[in-house]
């Protein structure tokens, strides 16, 4: 855990907020907080250590993974807290029955003016389709182990160009999976059970086993 930092000066009209998440590749929305808050940055990670830094906080921005659930054995003492702030789009690390119960409102990233400018997942997937196809962690492992030559079949890849793609669910990353894989002329195919894919040039399938038939 990192150490705790609050402002020298408390501001009685400011609210109280707790800030469990790394911030340090983001100093500009840091101070942002600081200036609109009377701020903790704290990443500890022991419940009672947590559940006390909360008991006088009315918002809490906390990590999108932590290692506990955020459940009513942290929640218990955190009398004023009215906000639970989240950087994600799941809600799986909290328990969302007792923050209704205790009138605790969750805020995330599923937003659809938030969600759109949103590529990180979408982006990963394409990187793990090119690190598939042309083996780049297997050759990354054989240049740190010295070797240079001699591993042509071992490190042989694929293109993407030509390929087809079956997409499971069609959603906001399926679709920018799609888009974004257009310009390697790659064919897109789709399966979503909930969802009709009104567009003319990306085949929907009936079912996962069709999908993956007609998948590369």
């Amino acid at each position: 855990s990192y150490s705790i930092q609050s402002p020298a000066k408390k501001d009685i009209k400011k609210k109280e907020l707790l800030c469990s998440t790394p911030l340090h590749f983001i100093p500009k929305i840091k101070s942002l907080l600081n200036r609109e808050f009377n701020c903790t940055f704290s990443r500890i990670e022991n419940k009672k250590i947590l559940s006390k830094l909360l008991s006088d906080k009315e918002i809490w921005i906390c990590q999108g993974c932590p290692p506990y659930k955020i459940d009513k054995k942290i929640l218990k003492l955190a009398k004023n807290l009215k906000v639970i702030v989240t950087p994600t789009t799941g809600l799986s690390h909290i328990d969302v029955g007792y923050c209704k119960k205790k009138k605790i409102k969750i805020e995330t990233l599923n937003n659809k003016n938030i969600t759109k400018k949103i590529f990180a997942s979408s982006e990963y997937t394409i990187a793990l389709m090119f690190s598939i196809l042309r083996k780049i962690p297997q050759g990354i492992d054989v240049v740190k182990s010295g070797h240079w030559r001699d591993h042509e079949n071992y490190l042989r890849g694929n293109e993407l160009n030509g390929k087809t793609i079956g997409i499971v669910g069609f959603g906001r990353i399926g679709k920018n999976i799609s888009k974004f894989l257009k310009p390697f002329n790659v064919n897109s195919i789709v399966y979503d059970p909930y969802k009709k894919v009104i567009d003319k040039n990306i085949y929907q399938c009936k079912n996962k086993k069709t999908l993956l038939n007609k998948s590369d």
